[in-house]
């Protein structure tokens, strides 16, 4: 079950999509007729491949128009949940007593809007797509209109309720999830296939109600800009469209331990990677609690161009994570060539499985799920090359246990090994940088092999067999 769309009601449709689109660089992708029989129009906007829906009434007796006098103006109005089989979970929740107030049943998509009297918060409604990665509410034709240079996915929502602790116990108990305390009084759910339902304490008198939006953005400070340009409140970190504080987080971007600016730079002077890794892309940022341990578009394009100048018959990856790697390095394969690519998350083995099927290499890439430690036993190798993106901690058994398995032509690659500049804490008591720290100086104190390491991104050991 992961989080899909969210939808918001104001008073007039027009000037709040002007802003929505302006401060936050989206296009309205579908106006849905069919919302006309509830007494609304409304406009849906994808931000990656999660969705924004604004609807307004256009009568005054619509249910929309009652929630705005409720709530006392514009703001948050509807959660939207995907799950794998929407039909099975409308049973599951009619089995606890929980009213369906709308059942949308067509081909290819399943909706149920609950009751808000029994979940309280806000309506949840809990759909179903077939294919899962479609989204019929947002219109055939949403992907024309999903825009990348500035917001890039909705990662999650926030309730407010006199009692954000019995609010958060009530969804999780309906969602079969579980509620965390986190700091400052705010409860958590978070949800398996991607996305946070933050409750917090209501102190605006507006009442329970969805009163906040988790944006992974871009450029946080260009889009505060643009919502003061336009006379709309802001913080350091956020900014208030359609009565509900949107969240701006930063992602896809380990600090740099270059001047700012030159990453930017570098990735403008560098080829373009294909459309199916902007979709990892933007599905890593919606669904991942980590989007920025995915390798990013210009360390993607030196694998693709390593597989080139190496010409490896044999690669494995210890480290999947949503496939990005795997699909740059498959770019560049000889026609006899393949990936062995382990992850012991299934959830990122679950998206990577799904891009690799669709893309141009199904049949060349091999996603191993399990431990990488116990995997690498059964792989006999030789491999012409190795990439390790995995747990920091086990780098050194990574190393040992893919040296004596590499062909005598093969190169290994580590990421991340300059770990953010912590390689230069003279003291450090993180274990990962202790991890990092240790794994470096073994392999440069190594008289088995010959290495270099680059200062790319988060660091990049090339390594070779003498």
């Amino acid at each position: 079950m992961r989080l899909r769309q969210v939808a918001l009601v104001a008073r007039k449709l027009a000037p709040v999509v002007d802003d929505l689109t302006a401060v936050l660089g989206i296009e309205v992708a579908f106006n849905d007729p069919g919302v006309g029989r509830y007494g609304l129009e409304n406009a849906v906007m994808p931000i990656g491949d999660t969705f924004l829906e604004v609807v307004a009434p256009t009568r005054p007796a619509a249910a929309g128009g009652r929630y705005l006098e409720r709530r006392g103006g514009d703001g948050g109005y509807m959660v939207i949940l995907q799950a794998d089989d929407a039909l099975a979970e409308r049973a599951r929740v009619e089995g606890m007593g929980i009213r369906v107030v709308e059942r949308i049943d067509r081909p290819g998509a399943v909706g149920s809007h609950l009751h808000p009297k029994d979940t309280g918060g806000a309506i949840l409604s809990i759909d179903g797509m077939e294919p899962p990665q479609e989204w019929q509410w947002a219109g055939p034709s949403w992907r024309e209109h999903v825009r990348t240079d500035s917001s890039l996915a909705i990662t999650g929502v926030e309730l407010q309720s006199p009692d954000p602790a019995a609010l958060a116990r009530r969804w999780a108990e309906i969602l079969q999830q579980q509620a965390e305390r986190a700091e400052r009084g705010e409860w958590r759910v978070r949800l398996p296939g991607g996305g946070l339902l933050r409750f917090v304490e209501a102190t605006d008198g507006r009442g329970e109600g969805v009163s906040g939006v988790d944006l992974a953005v871009r450029d946080v400070a260009a889009i505060v800009a643009r919502a003061k340009q336009r006379g709309l409140p802001t913080g350091d970190d956020s900014v208030m469209l359609c009565g509900t504080r949107f969240r701006l987080r930063q992602t896809l971007r380990m600090r740099s331990l270059a001047l700012p600016g030159i990453e930017e730079y570098a990735e403008a002077h560098t080829t373009l990677p294909p459309a199916h890794l902007g979709a990892i892309e933007l599905e890593t940022v919606a669904r991942s609690a980590a989007p920025q341990m995915m390798v990013g578009p210009l360390e993607g394009r030196l694998l693709k161009m390593l597989v080139h100048m190496v010409q490896p018959r044999s690669v494995l990856e210890i480290g999947t994570f949503t496939g990005y790697s795997s699909l740059s390095m498959a770019e560049a394969l000889p026609s006899d060539g393949s990936i062995t690519t382990l992850d012991i998350n299934p959830l990122h083995a679950e998206i990577a499985r799904r891009h690799i099927a669709a893309s141009p290499y199904a049949g060349r890439i091999e996603v191993v799920l399990g431990p990488a430690l116990q995997s690498l036993r059964d792989l006999p190798g030789p491999f012409d090359l190795v990439f390790i993106d995995a747990d920091k901690g086990n780098y050194l058994n990574y190393y040992e246990a893919v040296l004596p398995k590499l062909s005598p032509r093969g190169v290994i690659a580590v990421d991340n090994v300059l770990w953010s500049g912590s390689v230069l804490d003279p003291a450090p008591t993180e274990e990962d940088t202790l991890a990092i720290k240790a794994f470096n100086r073994h392999v440069a104190n190594d008289p088995r092999v010959e290495c270099v390491m680059l200062t790319v991104r988060d660091g990049l050991f090339l390594i070779r067999n003498r």
